[in-house]
């Protein structure tokens, strides 16, 4: 990507505002998500799960707490220790990445072998990661050039909320939807792709355009959801499902 010009206004007054915005939104889809689940956890309710899901959740709200954090500081105009914050960025996407699809594994096979499979969904966090990851990545390569890095940054972070949203409101979908095709799409995604709608929209208000790196990460975010639930629906998923947990 060329260094920005003047055609897409880096900074804007309200800037600072939305993607501070954006944190709080993410906050609370984790929390509604899982508050509940931790709660159960908490009173003893329901049983803890195994160690690698401590681990899991532990890096990737420290995630959201590194995304928060960069966003108050580049509000607070810290920018110097904004920047050696983001060294922490680079070391935490390959930790995510491995602790997400080893949590993965390891939660379905407890599943299937507690009787209760649910093979069919383990592509979703399977794919999460492709989205996290390869976002995630463009995100810090293209760290010198704020208004991309700040934009790719943030779909990032949104590419791992849908486990938040899909507990807050999946089932509610999921009831009167069905868990078709597209059912299953606004389930897990829909929460995920309205802050991405706002988003490309709020460039389109503020700047009367939509960011070059909208236009070629939107499509790749929609494209690998459509493929995540037809690989969902497809038949011949789940014995792949069933030889990636060892069954």
């Amino acid at each position: 990507m060329r260094p920005e010009t003047s055609t897409f206004a880096v900074h804007h007054r309200w800037d600072r505002a939305f993607f501070l915005a954006c944190a709080v939104v993410a906050w609370i889809a984790i929390l509604r998500g899982f508050g509940p689940e931790l709660y159960g956890h908490l009173t003893g309710a329901t049983p803890f799960p195994p160690l690698i899901v401590h681990f899991h959740a532990v890096a990737f709200s420290g995630w959201l707490f590194l995304f928060t954090t960069q966003v108050w500081l580049i509000r607070s105009k810290r920018v110097a220790v904004h920047r050696r914050l983001g060294l922490v960025a680079a070391a935490l996407v390959p930790i995510m990445l491995v602790l997400g699809l080893a949590t993965n594994i390891v939660m379905q096979r407890q599943h299937f072998e507690a009787g209760h499979p649910e093979l069919d969904f383990m592509i979703a966090p399977m794919t999460d990661m492709v989205l996290f990851g390869s976002v995630a990545a463009a995100g810090l390569l293209m760290r010198k050039y704020p208004s991309a890095h700040k934009r790719l940054m943030l779909l990032a972070t949104v590419g791992v909320l849908d486990a938040g949203f899909g507990r807050w409101f999946g089932p509610w979908i999921s009831d009167h939807f069905g868990d078709g095709y597209f059912g299953f799409l606004a389930q897990i995604y829909l929460g995920s792709d309205a802050i991405v709608l706002a988003a490309v929209l709020y460039d389109s208000v503020t700047r009367r355009s939509v960011h070059p790196v909208y236009l070629a990460a939107v499509p790749w975010i929609l494209s690998v959801q459509a493929v995540t639930s037809w690989i969902y629906h497809a038949p011949g998923w789940l014995p792949i499902a069933r030889g990636l947990i060892g069954h």
